[in-house]
């Protein structure tokens, strides 16, 4: 016996769908007596059922679900494959899931690692009446502690300026390296902290050493009446750019106003102290053109007699 079923699961109505499902019935036998047949054609015995449009055929075993086929238009899909599809998508879903949180996990601890040695947030400050340069504390590039140091008497009379013969920097975070090795190199040389009162990079950024109160570790024997300031930079065949020259007037005038420099101040270069290079031939023949510049290292401050 055939049975028709015209409900199609899951139903599209644009479609034309139909299963009709085989059941087992137990028949009764039919007795029939002997037939004969002469002279003829197209014989059948039994019932005939004739159904006009498409029909697919699926054994039904016990009312149990596994081998019906869900024909729904161009694709036909069994309750297994639907199961394996979805429970590919759950695996590949857990997959990147868990890649996501392994990523920010490692991310979040390498920028905290950077942290430690350098601070992501810098806050500047400028001094009152200055809008040429930046000026970091020692608090904005994380100065190491320093030791107790003896205090300046102000006004100062003397500014010595030296380079650092170091590689030029105009990106926040390597100037701020920069000063940092500084500061280590001179805490092994013994000096206590970085030796400068002032450093002035290549961008026009002024980072605060000693600063303005504490006694420098730049020029033995000319520690105690001068302010010391570098210049990052190899100034021996070139100039600094005019950022930093600008950078370096503007720190000097914030001196006088502050009563840290006396008005009459004298600027030196430190080969005028010691046999060295400092602060490199260009920039020395440029400092000797300054009306504060002074041959004389003793014309501002005489030694005792």
């Amino acid at each position: 016996m055939f049975q028709k079923n015209h409900n199609c699961t899951p139903q599209n109505n644009d479609f034309n769908q139909s299963i009709v499902e085989t059941q087992n019935i137990n028949q009764s036998s039919t007795k029939m007596n002997d037939v004969s047949l002469n002279n003829s054609s197209h014989i059948q015995m039994g019932t005939r059922v004739i159904y006009n449009g498409p029909v697919m055929i699926s054994n039904s075993i016990q009312n149990s679900e596994t081998n019906k086929i869900y024909k729904c238009g161009c694709c036909d899909i069994s309750q297994k494959t639907l199961k394996r599809i979805l429970n590919l998508f759950a695996m590949v879903f857990v997959v990147l899931l868990s890649t996501f949180v392994v990523l920010a996990f490692f991310l979040r601890n390498t920028h905290d690692n950077k942290s430690e040695i350098l601070k992501p947030e810098i806050k500047l400050k400028t001094p009152s009446n200055s809008e040429i340069y930046r000026f970091y504390t020692r608090e904005d590039w994380n100065a190491s502690k320093a030791e107790p140091y003896f205090k300046l008497i102000h006004p100062i009379k003397r500014v010595i300026i030296s380079h650092t013969v170091m590689r030029e920097c105009y990106v926040e975070k390597e100037c701020i390296w920069i000063v940092q090795e500084i500061q280590r190199l001179h805490k092994n040389w013994d000096f206590g902290d970085i030796g400068f009162n002032f450093v002035i990079m290549n961008d026009g950024s002024i980072f605060e050493g000693r600063g303005w109160d504490i006694m420098g570790a730049h020029t033995r024997g000319f520690n105690n009446n001068s302010i010391g300031i570098v210049y990052n930079g190899n100034f021996q065949t070139q100039s600094p750019p005019q950022k930093q020259i600008l950078a370096g007037f503007s720190l000097l005038e914030e001196g006088v106003r502050l009563g840290k420099l006396s008005p009459d101040f004298k600027i030196y270069g430190m080969r005028q102290f010691q046999s060295n290079e400092s602060p490199g031939e260009a920039f020395f023949q440029m400092i000797k053109t300054w009306k504060n510049w002074s041959e004389d290292i003793d014309e501002c401050c005489p030694k005792p007699t």
